[in-house]
């Protein structure tokens, strides 16, 4: 008997070690995400990683950016940089640059630039990046040839990312950059046009971003000492927005500045040494800015010396206006000498002699709406005869025809959804069902069109339509439309059971803000009701608050079937009773709880880094199966 439970002992010994074996805890000084206390902002600790799969992203470059009180157009600088791991591991000293920096920049071969602000989370998502067409106009509504652009990642203090120059047809191309940015601000500059100063919001496909710049002059002249010398490395701005804008004296302290606001003008001048002067902004150019004795009794105003005025104040006349094609309808008139836009729906004022721009608007606060369509006149005697007739855009037609998986005509109700809204935001169809179907539209860019077919046993679809930029009849043919009794996509248990309460989200490659998938709801029976599934698309599922999120890369043509995972991980530790322990796992940051597994982990080999405040982090290795994996481990002090 005193054998028997002998051997009963030695055989439940050796299942544990057998069981352990396949464990591997490492204690490591390395710094991990949660190994600081949360008010030491002495390092920046994240994991960069592939939006869309989780991966880690090896060899980025990370740059620490101050933001300049005199930003330049086409310039890039940074206090620090650093470079991930082979595990996409970030870890920066910032201790040393404290009040230096306040932006992070990544580059890389495969992932263009990307930006976030400020310390950051233990998580860098990065998307995919993209050529992002930007077609800037003129004030006049003309593509604007030649024009410089610069996309920043922070605010307009911080350095241009990317630059590029438009080309004949007005067309600049943003090359590898997120569409999607935190801040994706765009700044525009050639003489002519104002600084054209908008964010960039684009998706694979759309239509070009449409910048529209206002007329402004180039503000140019000499900044000279209160001795009359030029002084060099001076900066002169036409402070309107965060990005000036800015220019830089030459040698013989003549500078150069486009963008800038005519009301504002070139107003203020910072020497090399940070002294800062003020000016009446000046009306005509060029000008000469005189900076005061900086011992005087006015050491911050400066004075200005004009070309005296030669040009007359220009003259209006009245017209006669017709305006067609939607019945909230406002047309206005503007010039570079205006005081400000005039407005009408019968009549318009507009200058008697030299250029001129009469924009259409629908005045019913449509967000979606293009907001003007543009009639440029460089004279008056251009107009044909009043009433002046000017017409709003025609609609897009968008068209389909509905059929069963025979390729039979099915009738269906049809929605076209507001970009990704779960509710339908308006509909062109009445609650008539048909099997074909003809939406008149002014919308532009990406949308969805849903299909609520009439039979109960056919699943709805939400298919994907490209709506182009507004023009004369343009017609959008989705062909047949097929309806299936099987769903595209079924999300289930690991038992093969529906997963009610679920949080499931749909992510494809430029379609959404890194790290925010677009989210559509489970039918009872799991089916996904969500928009057209493509192979490479990734589904992101969240079974709990308690479980951690999985994605699944969609590959074939489908119908898919996904199983969540139910592997578990509980991690017993040693020593950190009244500590905060992190746990990261791929892409993901939990908080570890005593007697509380990490629950919706796949089957499998698994990594998991753990870390405290003041403990040597410990990497662990093992192997999750159908049971709760255990694994015990200690932190010892660092």
């Amino acid at each position: 008997m005193i054998l028997s439970l002998r051997r009963c002992i030695l055989l439940s010994l050796f299942a544990v070690a057998s069981a352990n074996a396949q464990d591997r805890i490492e204690s490591t000084d390395a710094l991990f995400p949660g190994a600081l206390d949360p008010l030491d902002r002495s390092w920046v600790l994240s994991r960069v990683v592939d939006d869309l799969t989780g991966a880690p992203i090896a060899n980025a470059a990370v740059y620490f950016v101050r933001e300049s009180d005199t930003p330049l157009a086409g310039e890039f600088w940074f206090t620090r940089k650093v470079q991930t791991d082979k595990d996409g591991w970030l870890r920066a000293p910032v201790a040393d640059i404290e009040r230096k920096w306040h932006i992070q920049v990544l580059r890389h071969r495969d992932y263009g630039v990307a930006a976030r602000v400020g310390q950051g989370g233990d998580i860098w998502r990065v998307g995919r990046p993209f050529d992002v067409p930007v077609l800037v106009r003129d004030w006049q509504g003309r593509p604007a040839t030649g024009a410089t652009i610069g996309f920043c990642g922070g605010c307009g203090h911080t350095p241009d990312l990317v630059n590029a120059v438009t080309d004949a047809n007005g067309i600049a191309i943003l090359k590898q950059i997120d569409p999607h940015s935190d801040i994706g601000d765009v700044y525009v500059q050639r003489t002519g046009l104002g600084l054209g100063y908008d964010s960039v919001r684009w998706m694979p496909g759309a239509p070009p971003v449409v910048i529209d710049c206002d007329w402004s002059p180039a503000m140019h002249g000499t900044v000279v000492d209160h001795k009359g010398h030029p002084v060099a490395g001076a900066h002169v701005a036409a402070l309107d927005v965060h990005r000036g804008p800015w220019a830089k004296t030459a040698v013989d302290g003549t500078f150069r500045l486009l963008g800038g606001k005519p009301e504002v003008g070139a107003s203020h001048v910072r020497t090399a040494d940070g002294r800062e002067i003020w000016f009446e902004g000046p009306e005509r150019y060029p000008v000469t800015l005189r900076l005061p004795d900086p011992h005087g009794s006015s050491p911050h105003e400066g004075t200005i010396v004009e070309p005296p005025r030669n040009q007359k104040a220009a003259t209006v006349r009245t017209i006669e206006v017709n305006l067609v094609g939607h019945d909230q309808l406002i047309a206005t008139c503007d010039w570079p000498s205006s005081a400000g836009p005039c407005k009408g729906t019968k009549v318009l004022q507009i200058p008697s002699s030299g250029p001129f721009v009469i924009e259409l608007w629908v005045d019913d606060g449509a967000a979606q709406m293009q907001d003007a369509r543009a009639f440029a006149y460089d004279d008056a005697s251009e107009l044909p005869g009043e009433p002046i007739e000017l017409r709003w855009f025609e609609p897009t037609h968008l068209v389909g025809r509905i059929v069963g998986e025979a390729g039979e005509p099915v009738p269906a109700r049809v929605f076209l959804r507001q970009r990704f809204s779960v509710a339908m935001a308006e509909h062109y169809q009445d609650r008539a069902a048909v099997a074909r179907f003809s939406i008149a539209t002014w919308r532009i860019g990406l949308h969805l069109v849903e299909i609520v077919p009439v039979q109960a046993d056919l699943q709805p679809r939400l298919v994907w339509a490209m709506l182009p930029a507004l023009g004369q009849k343009a017609r959008v043919n989705l062909g047949s439309i097929k309806l299936s009794k099987t769903a595209q996509l079924r999300v289930l248990d690991g038992d093969g059971h529906p997963v009610p309460g679920a949080v499931v989200g749909f992510a494809r490659a430029g379609y959404q803000k890194v790290g925010y998938p677009h989210r559509f709801p489970l039918a009872p029976d799991g089916a996904f009701c969500g928009p057209d599934l493509v192979s490479g698309d990734v589904v992101v599922v969240r079974l709990s608050n308690n479980s951690a999120p999985w994605r699944t890369v969609l590959q074939g043509e489908g119908p898919w079937i996904i199983r969540a995972p139910r592997g578990q991980l509980q991690l017993d530790i040693e020593g950190v009773a009244d500590l905060e322990v992190t746990c990261v796992i791929g892409d993901h940051v939990c908080r570890w709880r005593k007697g509380q597994p990490i629950s919706g982990l796949r089957h499998g080999p698994l990594r998991c880094y753990v870390s405290a405040p003041g403990r040597r982090s410990v990497i662990v290795d093992t192997m999750i199966g159908k049971q709760i994996r255990h694994v015990v481990m200690r932190m010892t002090k660092r």
